[in-house]
């Protein structure tokens, strides 16, 4: 029975989207095999920084100075066949947990330089397991990719060939949520699991599924920023943005471009956006088929017109009156926010008269399973 051990660099312990995601994994996994997993949760653990001393080259070698947890530790990693790193992206990189581990690690090596592959390194003072693979789970708050290259190199630095496969999702606060919009991610993991632990390998379309956006990626953005909405706080203004330098991955050397960012003047505008932007992001592309539709909330009470324009699987939000809707359901934004939450029923109120609908009305009937946390 292979060994595994997940090395958990999350503050938020098992609760974070991390490790949902080596769940996922490991439960596909055993449909195929058995394995004796444990788990270093190190937000619990009594892991001192490395000291920098050497001691463990110079004094005690193979022996770390510092007596704490750090020494089962390195006698769990030692003995591991699989070793998955659990973390998710802060600063672009591994959390200060996981790296001050990973530094730690440092008595399993001999001090003398050797050349391998053309480059130097420190050879293993202690062997692992033969065949040992690494694999590195993370997420991230962003809605792209760039943002873990960062910590993919890192860690292909720190293990080479041994480095088997890189699980990386974006949008992974979303992961938070069991709907329909996730459910596809942790299926390519799971699917994942089982093949890696049949075959060893995993077919490139898993991998890629997971790199897909789980909500399109203005409505991601628009709403992430709306949570940080909170009061005393100021956006940034689009001349402090347009202010704002970055790294181009696109150019070989840094390249200083100018980031689009979706304007900050342009959060909060109207009392009904915020649930409007909510209800945008909610939009499951599974159900909307070959549906070509402008849906268009008036709120009466308010004096705002919203419209969620649906084509080719994707929700876009517009405020305003922007063109001839599919469908229009005039209505005060408190009878239709008690809908959406389950506190009004939707048919009993529009038979009193508490809303009105418009043009196709079967779009109506569909709202339940276009917005599936929204209606």
């Amino acid at each position: 029975m292979k060994k595994y051990l997940i090395v958990n660099g999350s503050p938020r312990g098992d609760g974070s989207m991390t490790m949902k995601l080596v769940r996922e994994f490991l439960a596909g996994a055993a449909q195929i095999q058995e394995a004796d997993v444990k788990v270093l949760e190190l937000r619990k653990l009594k892991i001192g920084g490395c000291l920098g001393c050497y001691a463990c080259w110079r004094k005690t070698p193979g022996v770390c100075v510092q007596r704490d947890d750090m020494t089962a530790a390195l006698e769990a990693y030692s003995d591991a066949d699989v070793v998955i790193w659990a973390t998710p992206v802060y600063h672009y990189g591994m959390t200060s947990l996981m790296k001050k581990f990973l530094e730690r690690t440092l008595p399993l090596l001999y001090p003398y330089q050797v050349k391998v592959n053309g480059l130097y390194t420190h050879p293993r003072r202690r062997p692992v397991p033969e065949g040992r693979k690494n694999l590195v789970f993370a997420t991230c708050g962003f809605p792209d990719q760039d943002n873990f290259r960062v910590l993919q190199q890192h860690f292909q630095k720190l293990f080479q060939s041994s480095l088997s496969y890189c699980f990386f999702v974006a949008e992974g606060e979303l992961l938070h949520q069991s709907d329909p919009r996730t459910e596809p991610v942790l299926e390519h993991i799971r699917q994942a699991g089982s093949e890696w632990q049949q075959t060893g390998t995993i077919r490139e379309e898993l991998m890629q599924g997971l790199r897909q956006h789980m909500v399109p990626v203005e409505s991601f953005v628009r709403v992430a920023n709306m949570t940080w909405n909170v009061p005393g706080e100021t956006p940034p203004t689009p001349e402090q943005v347009r202010g704002e330098r970055s790294y181009d991955p696109l150019e070989p050397a840094a390249r200083a471009s100018t980031l689009e960012a979706v304007p900050a003047a342009s959060v909060g505008e109207g009392k009904a956006r915020p649930f409007m932007l909510h209800m945008a992001s909610a939009f499951n592309p599974a159900r909307a088929e070959a549906i070509e539709a402008r849906l268009e909330f008036v709120f009466t009470d308010l004096g705002e017109t919203y419209q969620l324009h649906i084509a080719q699987g994707r929700c876009s939000l517009q405020q305003g009156a922007r063109e001839k809707p599919t469908t229009r359901i005039s209505t005060g934004f408190e009878t239709w926010k008690g809908i959406s939450e389950g506190r009004i029923g939707g048919q009993k109120a529009l038979f009193d008269g508490l809303y009105r609908v418009e043009g196709d009305f079967s779009l109506l009937m569909r709202i339940g399973e276009l917005f599936t946390s929204a209606a």
